[in-house]
């Protein structure tokens, strides 16, 4: 379970790629997560975060046609392959998020009403220079915009829209750490710090990174496919959006450096989920009735629901599962707070895949503790350092906070101590980024005294539909779709294949099943032909005459 690896640093799983040289390892307090999962899973990274990050790394990536849209792991002169290292840039977009998120003065100067044109365009000038200098002591000039938007009335009104597109308005972050909605380039801003505008990490911790990562790890065939599609609907500069954005640079080269990044960690090159994410955005993509803008919520929300099956999925195999599948999510359709049998397994499911990263990490340090490593330090004439080394070696351990008071100890002890501070619930865990995703992508529904459960909301349904309807669908081969592609339990039918012999309440589900389909014709996606007979429908859907295949 973990591989050979004569360094020792760090600790990874059989057939895991090395961590890449980029990654700094000096500031981990416990590699355990990473190395089981990649660098990082993080949280209070929001699934509309994990989006535009992302959507940053493509857009950087699409401006250099010398390059492939993705980077991906390369041969070593000893025959192994080597991590992907993407580095990539981000604009700071300085004046648009200045007059989108700091600025008080546009507002007041248009809703004075004055008739003098040139006063109002000097009042603003002055006031935005006196207000808003640079940790230099620049100040900022937006004399230019007078040239491009006439009077001060149109800013305002065209910031008023740019401002109708951003992620979280009620969020209150800081201003440089919020963002709009990535539908081009000139709308993507650098998470920064206040003052120094230097690049962070505070909101935007790699989550896009590994989404990045695993669309570009899936094969060959769906990775070409993909890289068309999004350079045609999402990556273009001729949006109508971007156009707006476009207005606010500056006439001379913004002095202001783009921030740099590089990717993070993924540990495994292959994973059947990177298809499934893969398969899941070209479909979205090649919706052509819908607009760039209208295709980003159902990306951001089936993205969401694939990192929570790879984190799924890594657990599972972590505990050698077989099959090697994951617990079916079971949606409750009615979400009421009134308890049915159906909520109690959907609440049951949830509850399982919550702890599934946790018994995963004690199968991991319990397979540690059989390794030759361990085993060599337990024989040791000096048993308890050597113990102390290993730990600090492989699993970058203990580290700041996570550091006990004394370093003494059995071996035994020391490596319970390990266990007891990986199992916590302190901090950023992995286990805590399923909650967070599936809560802000709508898969679960969370009620005082009810508890947490599966229960999608609208948006998730729709899209849910949006994925896997081409042609019109049979109801219940839609519902075998949904459990074959992400283990959705939802009718009696998947209940009996995902527990057999297990207690299924096959009466209540059949009423959850009628229940979708209330909700799917309310959103206009089925049309019921008969009484035996209805079908998902996909509106958004248009024949193309070289469509192949598919649902």
């Amino acid at each position: 379970m973990i591989q050979n690896n004569r360094s020792r640093r760090p600790a990874l799983p059989i057939a895991a790629l090395d961590v890449p040289p980029h990654i700094d390892t000096s500031q981990m307090r416990n590699w355990i997560d990473y190395g089981l999962w990649g660098h990082t899973f993080y949280n209070d990274q929001s699934p509309w975060l994990t989006l535009i990050e992302c959507l940053q790394i493509l857009h950087h990536r699409v401006r250099r046609p010398d390059e492939d849209l993705f980077g991906l792991p390369t041969d070593g002169l000893d025959g192994v392959k080597r991590h992907e290292e993407v580095k990539y840039e981000v604009p700071l977009n300085f004046q648009l998020r200045h007059f989108l998120f700091r600025d008080v003065e546009t507002v007041s100067v248009a809703a004075a009403g004055s008739t003098n044109i040139e006063e109002q365009w000097r009042f603003l000038t002055k006031r935005t220079s006196e207000f808003w200098k640079d940790s230099d002591g620049t100040q900022l000039d937006v004399s230019y915009l007078r040239d491009r938007f006439g009077d001060v009335s149109s800013l305002a009104r065209t910031l008023d829209l740019l401002r109708s597109m951003e992620i979280d308005p009620y969020s209150g972050k800081r201003w440089t750490s919020r963002h709009l909605l990535p539908v081009g380039p000139d709308l993507l801003f650098a998470d920064v710090r206040e003052r120094s505008y230097k690049g962070d990490r505070r909101f935007l911790r790699r989550n896009g990174e590994m989404l990045y990562l695993m669309l570009g790890r899936s094969n060959p065939t769906l990775r070409k496919e993909l890289e068309i599609l999004l350079k045609k609907r999402l990556l273009a500069t001729d949006q109508a959006w971007n156009q707006f954005a476009t207005r606010f640079h500056p006439p001379d080269v913004d002095k202001r450096k783009p921030v740099e990044f590089s990717t993070g960690y993924l540990p495994f090159i292959c994973m059947d989920c990177y298809d499934r994410l893969a398969e899941d955005w070209i479909q979205i993509l090649s919706l052509s009735r819908l607009d760039a803008a209208d295709l980003l919520d159902p990306l951001m929300r089936l993205s969401a629901l694939h990192q929570v099956v790879y984190i799924l999925d890594r657990a599972s195999k972590t505990l050698g599962h077989q099959p090697r599948v994951i617990s079916p999510f079971v949606f409750d359709l009615a979400a009421s707070p009134r308890k049915n049998p159906v909520q109690r397994i959907a609440l049951g499911q949830y509850d399982t895949h919550v702890k599934l990263p946790r018994h995963a990490i004690d199968r991991y340090i319990d397979a540690f503790s059989e390794s030759p490593y361990w085993k060599e330090v337990e024989d040791s004439a000096t048993a308890n350092s050597a113990a102390n080394r290993l730990l600090a070696e492989m699993w970058l351990w203990p580290r700041g906070r996570n550091r006990p008071s004394s370093k003494r100890g059995t071996p035994a002890e020391r490596l319970e101590e390990f266990r007891s501070d990986s199992l916590s619930g302190t901090g950023h865990r992995i286990w805590a980024v399923i909650a967070t995703h599936t809560r802000q992508a709508g898969l679960v529904t969370a009620r005082p005294g009810a508890g947490t459960w599966y229960a999608p909301d609208d948006a998730m349904l729709e899209a849910l539909v949006l994925a896997n309807v081409r042609r019109p669908l049979e109801l219940r081969d839609f519902l075998r779709s949904l459990y074959g592609r992400y283990r959705i339990v939802i009718g009696p039918e998947q209940a009996q294949e995902a527990f057999p012999g297990g207690p299924t309440t096959l009466e209540r589900l059949k009423q959850n099943e009628h229940l979708l389909e209330d909700r799917l014709r309310v959103l206009r996606f089925i049309d019921r032909k008969s009484d035996a007979c209805a079908f998902v429908i996909n509106p958004y859907y248009e024949e193309t005459a070289d469509a192949k295949g598919g649902l």
